[in-house]
């Protein structure tokens, strides 16, 4: 198995990425939520992992403003992840979330907050600690951050998730 090329999405990958996520989570929840964030114009970027001309992961990142006391802090959600079955514990999604930390650096993100496993989202940086001042819908020990430099003021204030993250999804029965 080849190392997989990380690169922004392209119109002719949706069809995979759709199947991919459907293999990877055996719904199409986490499709309909990046279906929604691109219709609704929230979507920041999407990362694919590629190989062998197959998508085998993607990622994606969408505008989510933290207001806060002092200022409003410019942070990106990333959501939702997802890697091919076969491929998961290969080093995909690790080697997609580091691709995407490094593309919200250079856009200017001062943060980026994910839901997901601590032991998982610690090796890139992400905790609990760095989100526990944060008001959000899923507020509590799975909701973490990562600030993307020094400069990065304290998290403090209410998240503005996009409107996609509180629709009702639609279960496959």
């Amino acid at each position: 198995m080849s190392k997989p090329t990380i690169r922004f999405d392209k119109p002719t990958d949706w069809p995979r990425i759709e199947a991919m996520f459907h293999a990877a989570f055996g719904s199409d929840a986490e499709f309909q939520l990046l279906q929604r964030l691109r219709e609704d114009g929230d979507l920041g970027f999407l990362l694919t992992a590629e190989n062998d001309g197959d998508v085998v992961g993607a990622a994606a990142f969408s505008e989510l403003p933290i207001d806060g006391p002092e200022a409003i802090v410019r942070a990106a959600a990333l959501a939702p992840i997802g890697v091919a079955p076969e491929q998961q514990a290969g080093g995909v999604g690790a080697a997609l979330i580091r691709a995407g930390l490094a593309q919200c650096r250079k856009k200017g993100f001062e943060a980026v907050i994910v839901l997901g496993y601590p032991t998982y989202y610690r090796r890139f940086g992400f905790s609990a600690a760095a989100a526990e001042h944060i008001e959000a819908p899923w507020s509590g020990p799975n909701l973490m951050a990562v600030a993307l430099d020094d400069e990065t003021p304290p998290l403090v204030g209410v998240a503005r998730y996009p409107a996609a993250f509180s629709v009702e999804v639609k279960r496959e029965s």
